[in-house]
């Protein structure tokens, strides 16, 4: 398992089709976006989130095409794992509350050694070091 902290709007990249994005802490729940190809089955441990797969509605919120696809959001409590399709989990391990700093979440990842685990802002840097001409930066 990969743990990693993540505050709001902050990602996780997981291989080249899935993305869960921390939006949003309330008391007890952290709530998570998950972009995922259309179709994806997303469940918790009662069950499928809200009965619906990746990019039909869920949490009050019309589906919208993301840049993996579709969206489906999903509220988190502690120790509650989020499966995504049939490999992936995410699982909440911790709130984190340090005074004079934004809210936290360290979450857990689980997926096959084939999918890579990204954050969000390491992404970006790979884009960008990708797209610089031979050189670049030397």
């Amino acid at each position: 398992m990969l743990v990693l902290s993540r505050s709001k709007d902050m990602a996780v990249h997981i291989g080249d089709e899935i993305a869960v994005t921390v939006r949003e802490f309330r008391a007890d729940s952290v709530i998570v976006q998950v972009d995922c190809p259309a179709g994806w089955i997303l469940k918790n441990e009662e069950g499928e989130v809200n009965g619906e797969p990746c990019g039909a509605q869920n949490a009050g919120e019309a589906p919208s095409a993301g840049a993996r696809g579709q969206q489906a959001t999903s509220a988190l409590k502690m120790e509650e794992v989020l499966s995504i399709g049939d490999e992936v989990t995410v699982k909440v391990l911790e709130f984190v509350n340090l005074k004079g700093h934004s809210p936290q979440v360290r979450l857990g990842f689980r997926a096959p050694a084939n999918l890579h685990i990204i954050r969000s802002e390491l992404g970006r840097y790979r884009a960008k070091e990708s797209s610089d001409p031979p050189g670049a930066g030397a």
